[in-house]
């Protein structure tokens, strides 16, 4: 929790009159940085934010350590730089921080500031998983999916997608669609993968919205409905899948001029509802 910046500054002034040294805690010094950077009570000032987060990382402060590391990673503040990054991100994981953990795992997964080393990837992408990260149970399922560096286990990717995806990570809720549709680690259930598909396809997911639109235009367990196809196929175009492209493109000549007005109707609506929150 945050001190009042006025108290901190007080103990400051205190301290400085007594000692000629003041002395601060590692989370005083984390929040003086936050201060700084938020221009709270304060003019923002990115320097002495970057001079108090170093102080307070050095004294072992995992969030300072983290948010060094993002700014190395960024160059914001300091001269970008990726090993550095690195090893603050490090830091802060070897300290428990959970975004750290992930995030040291997919720089050993890309080979980022490191060699790439996906037996440490998948290390770090457990430990964080295990205190609930989102995108690390999402890549360690992944992982288990795939064999990275770990025996192939697709009901271990089923056991961390699902996780993930009761809590809304978006490209969870489209792996576990599909190992639900292809009975990947699971009984196949075609409605389960449709549910999952909807959800992701929701939130932006572009493969999920090709996926549901070949659904429909196939009419394979859903009903077919080529002007609902269409709406998918134009939404994940517009959401960057450009192999939709020629799906819509075929779809639409298949559509009356009423249809196709129908469609664009139901593809903004499916558009506006990406990003919204799930009840």
């Amino acid at each position: 929790m945050k001190r009042p910046l006025l108290s901190v500054l007080f103990a400051v002034s205190a301290c400085t009159a007594v000692f000629a040294a003041p002395s601060y805690t590692a989370e005083e010094e984390f929040n003086l940085g936050a201060y700084y950077s938020d221009g709270k009570q304060v003019p923002v000032d990115l320097a002495k934010a970057l001079t108090w987060w170093r102080l307070s990382a050095e004294h072992g402060c995992a969030e300072a350590q983290f948010n060094l590391g993002t700014c190395y990673d960024q160059g914001t503040g300091v001269a970008q730089d990726k090993a550095v990054a690195a090893h603050w991100f490090r830091l802060a994981a070897e300290n428990s921080f959970a975004e750290a953990q992930y995030v040291t795992g997919l720089i050993y997964d890309l080979g980022i500031g490191v060699a790439k080393d996906q037996g440490k990837a998948m290390t770090w992408y457990l430990a964080a998983a295990n205190q609930g990260e989102l995108d690390a149970q999402a890549a360690l399922a992944c992982g288990f999916l795939d064999g990275n560096a770990v025996p192939r286990s697709p009901a271990e990717a089923v056991k961390w997608f699902t996780l993930a995806a009761e809590k809304g990570h978006p490209a969870a809720q489209y792996g576990l669609g599909c190992c639900y549709f292809e009975g990947t680690g699971v009984a196949a259930d075609h409605a389960a993968a449709v549910k999952w598909w909807q959800l992701a396809a929701q939130s932006g997911i572009a493969p999920a919205q090709h996926k549901l639109g070949a659904l429909y235009l196939r009419g394979d367990h859903v009903p077919q409905d080529l002007v609902k196809a269409r709406a998918w196929f134009s939404v994940a175009v517009l959401s960057g899948d450009k192999s939709a492209l020629a799906s819509l493109i075929e779809t639409s000549r298949k559509l009356t001029n009423e249809q196709l007005t129908e469609s664009e109707t139901i593809a903004r609506e499916y558009a506006a509802l990406i990003g919204q929150p799930r009840k």
